[in-house]
């Protein structure tokens, strides 16, 4: 996967997860094609969002480039939960220190795991949503808000 795809991805992730929080709300959504990952998602997300929208990105990215099959399939070496840390760690964004803040500012570290399952399980509904939104901004196509919050509707419809 090529750098403006793995970037479409990521980005997309945290878009759709802005449309999922009702007191979030999303920017104009553009990509440049970069050497890097550093281009981000604008939003405006109230308490504990953060933590989920920081999330999202580089799940959509590890799930965009996860070629096993489902996602609790072990593959030839790795598991998902791998790809995504490895989405989180190679990416030179600030996703990884929102996700960390968000996690220790529980009341219990038991909290994560189940947090995460949670999470993953919210984001594979919206995979479609994710995937048409990387395509949106692959092809230069607007990213609003309202019409990223039009097609979560959609899905959960």
């Amino acid at each position: 996967m090529d750098v403006p795809e793995r970037t479409a991805f990521h980005q997309a992730g945290h878009a759709i997860a802005t449309a999922l929080r009702d007191r979030s709300s999303l920017r104009p959504l553009t990509i440049t094609a970069t050497d890097d990952l550093r281009d981000s998602t604008c939003h405006r997300s109230p308490g504990r969002d953060p933590g989920f929208v920081a999330w999202a990105g580089p799940w959509a990215q590890a799930r965009a480039e996860w070629s096993e099959g489902p996602l609790d399939k072990v593959g030839d070496e790795f598991v998902f939960a791998d790809h995504l840390l490895t989405a989180y760690l190679g990416g030179g964004h600030p996703d990884w220190v929102i996700v960390e803040q968000h996690f220790a500012s529980l009341p219990w570290a038991s909290m994560r795991a189940g947090t995460e399952r949670v999470w993953g399980m919210e984001l594979s509904r919206m995979w479609p949503a994710i995937q048409q939104v990387a395509e949106w901004l692959l092809v230069g196509e607007p990213v609003t808000d309202q019409r990223v919050r039009d097609l979560t509707d959609a899905e959960m419809a």
